[in-house]
């Protein structure tokens, strides 16, 4: 599924029968290469349930990324969802491969980086059939709208929401 060096995230089955959002699996990321903003941040691979255009549950992956520096603004720091523009349909053409610098195309980190350096938590999924054995529902709006709102639901379930960690460079589990 996730080829990294560190640890991948459980390959998909049973599992994707999950509720919308339902965290199936996460873990923490080392680096995002591509992102560069210079802004100390934490990051979690994340696998998530979502639904299909045909209404068949599935798993999708993504990534969020925090700040480490405690939000300055009023209210609770926000959450912006990030959609990629596709690069292909091939599992290697992810963004969650992309922004770890297993796959240089370097168009989404600046975009990514000035979200965080204004503070802001981002929610980027991979979008729908980039799981290993998946298909790519290619330009299917449904699939694609499924898995940016589940992200989302999946990112709020993650303990960023505090900012008790974000000094902390190691969190702990998602």
């Amino acid at each position: 599924m996730f080829r990294s060096r560190r640890r991948d995230l459980p390959a998909t089955g049973e599992r994707e029968r999950r509720a919308p959002g339902e965290v199936i699996a996460c873990r923490m990321v080392d680096s995002l290469s591509m992102v560069g903003s210079g802004t100390p941040i934490n990051a979690w691979k994340v696998q998530y349930g979502s639904t299909e255009d045909h209404g068949r549950k599935d798993a999708v992956a993504g990534t969020v990324i925090v700040p480490r520096e405690a939000w300055q603004g009023p209210g609770e720091r926000p959450l912006v969802t990030f959609v990629p523009g596709t690069l292909g349909i091939g599992p290697q053409r992810a963004l969650s491969k992309q922004l770890a610098g297993e796959y240089q195309d370097a168009y989404e980190g600046p975009n990514i980086a000035a979200l965080l350096k204004a503070g802001f938590a981002v929610a980027a999924t991979d979008g729908a059939g980039y799981l290993d054995g998946h298909v790519h529902p290619y330009v299917s709006g449904a699939d694609a709208g499924h898995a940016v709102l589940d992200v989302v639901r999946a990112a709020s379930r993650l303990n960023w929401l505090t900012d008790r960690f974000a000094g902390n460079p190691m969190p702990g589990n998602c």
